[in-house]
């Protein structure tokens, strides 16, 4: 029974299997879709569209042009990418204020915009404004200067104490190991200001030869800046090293701070910067400046614009720093930051500044001299040229300054600067030869020889004169004007001094040459003051007031254009003939249009040249024995002559200029 019930059982269960295995499959059931669960949409773009301020510490700063100019370029890319639309609202306070800088806070959360990226001018002045701004629902970021106990929701910069640091390795390695140091700073308490002068000072500490004497603040101020370098210099005569926590004063125009240009043109005083904007650049490439710590300007905005993008539509967070990075710019690699600048072309990579051998400490040169000119003029370019030329011909140091226009004051404290640092050699020009007879009187007593070229200071104790003999040069001037108007007439002279020696010699000349002719002096004589556009008005004022006018004569580099300019302006173009000194491209320019007709070319280039040499062979085999070997005349002139150029001797001239290798931007046609 039990085996037939065992049996039954197994039956049923195989015909259970079959009945299954046969049977048709159950379709399978079509999966149904999930609902799609609509994105968050952040409040600000509810109208498709997303208004970020871009608020710097100040506007009209080269440097915070360039974030907004990289804000606004991120800004087109995101709007074309879409879905949103992005604009930039560049707005800030004229000047660094923090209270001005959180009324515009207030304004733009007033106006609507969406989000807000801002350079605060005072870490604990932002903090209010930014939580206002953000309780609005105003997402904020911060950029080149943190506000870290707001509620911002990332801060994007350089890491400011660690540019500190680079900053002060850069001065070590150019100025060595010791020496006194002062630091230029903007407002004082600005966050990114105080840790890049924290990390300097952390830095030097491990150097006892360096003693920081000085830090000063200029408050954002380009002429205030300028002030207290200056004032600094004064105070501190034996000053090696500056730290420009900024480069406000290097915004000033060539020649604002000759204590510091001076300084540092003789390689005693060495300067290292923040930033990297192209004046400093070309500071650089000048010799001004040893090293730059720059920021990525184009990435502040650029870089800040994204991220704001990111964090209200994706709602992405950020660590509370993102480092945007720095750039170390030295004389072996600002070339490629200049073209990166020209191009503004900031994505290749920077080539390494340091090593660089050019900025590494190195000992004084055997001799030093310096030549010290008149003002920024072409004229004193070709000075500048042979004195750069005679130097590396004879492997000494050689330094070329000038003011930016004449300026006896300037003159001055740069002799003073140089006798102090003890060069070797010192050749002035001086705009009033009574004012530098001390000065040259102190330069000899400190055992620097000191002579004189361009123009003379002959009461003075200088060595020698080297240049045009000035007199024999205006009465040359004054024959060819006889020649020019052999019926006589009317002539007026214009001139930029009436005490530089030069000027009064030349004139003295001229004088004699027309005496006992028909030709007559308008009084009184144009004393523009070494001022172009003021030579100009009174050449034109001269026309005006004396229509009969037959002849000019222009004592000055400028004053022969000056007349030519304003004969054209009158109508009078080549009817008044004119005589003038130098021989400028603009110059030949106008001899070749008939405007000018005879040019009294001063040798300049000699100038330059033969001053390096003899100061030279003065500090290698002493005063006397220098004199002796350069033959310097008893009368102690050294005349370097005067060449004579009309349109018909223009391509002797040239033939003179190519010869001596002297670059000409004319041609002779």
């Amino acid at each position: 029974m039990k085996r037939y019930m065992s049996v039954l059982f197994t039956a049923l269960v195989l015909l259970a299997v079959l009945v299954t295995s046969c049977r048709p499959a159950a379709p399978t059931p079509t999966p149904v879709p999930p609902t799609p669960v609509p994105p968050k949409v952040h409040p600000a773009l509810a109208d498709g569209k997303l208004t970020i301020a871009w608020i710097p510490k100040a506007l009209n700063n080269p440097v915070f042009e360039m974030g907004r100019d990289g804000a606004i370029a991120k800004a087109k890319e995101l709007t074309e990418k879409g879905p949103y639309q992005v604009e930039i609202l560049y707005v800030g306070s004229v000047a660094s204020d923090m209270a001005e800088q959180a009324r515009v806070v207030e304004d733009v959360v007033a106006k609507g915009v969406d989000a807000i990226g801002i350079s605060c001018n005072d870490p604990t002045g932002c903090v209010d404004p930014i939580n206002k701004a953000i309780e609005a629902g105003k997402p904020v970021m911060t950029w080149d200067a943190d506000s870290p106990d707001s509620k911002r929701f990332t801060y994007l910069g350089v890491s400011n104490y660690d540019g500190g640091k680079a900053a002060a390795d850069l001065l070590i390695k150019a100025m060595g190991e010791k020496g006194k140091v002062a630091l230029l700073t903007g407002v004082p308490g600005a966050l990114n200001l105080e840790e890049r002068m924290r990390g300097f000072k952390d830095f030097v500490k491990d150097y006892p030869g360096i003693e920081i004497v000085s830090t000063v603040a200029c408050y954002d101020d380009i002429e205030k800046g300028v002030t207290v370098v200056e004032e600094t210099m004064t105070a501190h005569p034996d000053l090696t090293g500056w730290f420009f926590v900024g480069l406000w004063p290097l915004f000033a125009e060539k020649g604002s701070m000759p204590l510091w240009e001076a300084a540092a043109k003789t390689g005693k005083l060495k300067t290292v910067a923040f930033d990297t904007l192209p004046v400093e650049l070309d500071f650089m490439k000048e010799g001004y400046l040893q090293g730059l710590v720059g920021q990525k300007y184009w990435g502040w905005g650029y870089d800040t614009v994204q991220m704001i993008y990111d964090n209200v539509v994706s709602g992405k967070t950020f660590e509370s720093w993102t480092d945007s990075g720095m750039d170390i710019v030295t004389p072996c690699n600002v070339d490629a930051m200049a073209e990166a600048w020209e191009t503004i072309d900031f994505t290749k990579p920077l080539p390494p500044g340091l090593p660089c051998p050019e900025i590494e400490a190195k000992p004084p040169a055997a001799v030093k001299v310096v030549v010290i000119g008149k003002s920024v003029h072409p004229y004193w370019a070709n000075v500048e040229k042979g004195t750069k030329d005679a130097a590396a011909k004879l492997g000494v140091e050689a330094i070329f300054w000038v003011p930016t226009k004449e300026d006896v004051a300037a003159q001055i404290s740069t002799m003073e600067t140089y006798i102090a640092m003890g060069v070797s050699g010192i050749a002035v020009a001086p705009s009033d030869p009574k004012a530098l007879e001390s000065y040259i009187k102190k330069a000899m007593d400190a055992g620097i020889p000191t002579i004189t070229l361009d123009t003379d200071a002959p009461e003075s104790v200088r060595l020698a004169y080297i240049g045009t003999d000035n007199y024999a040069a205006g009465v040359e001037a004054g024959k060819q004007m006889v020649k020019l108007l052999p019926e006589g007439g009317k002539v007026a002279i214009g001139t930029g001094s009436v005490t530089a020696l030069n000027s009064i010699q030349r004139m003295e000349g001229f004088r004699e040459a027309i005496k006992g002719t028909k030709i007559t002096v308008v009084e009184p004589i144009n004393n523009d003051k070494e001022d172009s556009a003021t030579a100009l008005d009174l050449a034109g004022a001269t026309l005006v007031g004396h229509p009969d006018l037959a002849g000019a004569y222009g004592v000055y580099a400028y004053n022969g254009p000056a007349w030519a300019k304003a004969g054209k302006e009158a109508g009078k173009a080549g009817e008044v003939k004119i005589v003038a000194f130098d021989a400028t491209p603009e110059h030949i320019g106008f001899v070749k249009e008939g405007v000018i007709h005879v040019l009294v070319a001063q040798r300049e280039y000699m100038q330059g040249y033969k001053s390096v040499e003899l100061l030279t062979l003065m500090a290698q085999k002493g005063i006397e024995g220098g004199m002796a070997e350069y033959k310097v005349p008893e009368s102690k002139i050294v005349d370097t002559g005067v060449d004579v150029v009309t349109l018909d001797t223009l391509a002797d001239y040239a033939a003179t200029l190519d010869k001596l290798g002297i670059p000409r931007e004319w041609k002779v046609e």
